[in-house]
């Protein structure tokens, strides 16, 4: 099974790609999906992050705050590095386990983090890679538009992800999502893995 991996900045339109995927019938896995998972009421991984940054991360209905802690780990290069030390190894996981029950010739990964994770498996995992990419402009509006923070938190979470650069240099093929869901569209036709 070809196995590719979807990255792409904050905002820059991978569920949308995902989406499209999936309507044409290839399956896909989110490590955020997982992510979630890992981190419901009750699990290691809650109770970890709950004695971690405190009872002020969670909801009224016991949930975590995903919001707060977001904003917490985009503003703290080290938080988010315990974050992802304590989670990447668990989606990983998840992710093989999934893997093992789909029988398809390919399927994507949405690996949101890929470049950034300690855990180098997730990239020894993958056959091939397509990054989406938008200006950082587009970023901060739809980022602003969507989640309802601020310029300034849009821009941190922007900044501390990999670079665009980054991403370019280590993907196998590029998607531009910098105009309308039409044109991003008619790029499918020109990917060839």
């Amino acid at each position: 099974m070809l196995k590719i991996g979807l990255i792409g900045g904050v905002a820059a339109g991978k569920s949308s790609v995902a989406k499209h995927f999936a309507k044409h019938g290839i399956p896909v896995l989110d490590a955020d999906v997982f992510a979630k998972e890992i981190t419901a009421i009750g699990t290691i991984p809650y109770k970890k992050i709950l004695r971690h940054f405190g009872p002020s991360l969670l909801l009224s209905d016991k949930e975590l705050n995903r919001k707060l802690l977001r904003n917490i780990i985009f503003c703290d290069p080290e938080e988010k590095k315990w974050l992802e030390k304590l989670l990447h190894p668990r989606i990983y996981t998840a992710i093989r386990l999934a893997l093992q029950k789909i029988k398809a010739p390919c399927v994507i990964l949405v690996l949101s983090a890929l470049l950034e994770s300690p855990d180098l498996r997730f990239q020894k995992l993958l056959d091939f890679v397509i990054t989406v990419e938008s200006t950082k402009k587009l970023q901060i509006e739809r980022l602003c538009e969507r989640d309802k923070i601020s310029i300034k938190l849009a821009k941190a979470m922007i900044d501390g992800q990999v670079s665009s650069k980054e991403r370019l240099a280590y993907a196998d093929c590029v998607i531009k999502n910098n105009g309308t869901l039409t044109d991003l569209q008619k790029q499918f036709k020109n990917i060839t893995y």
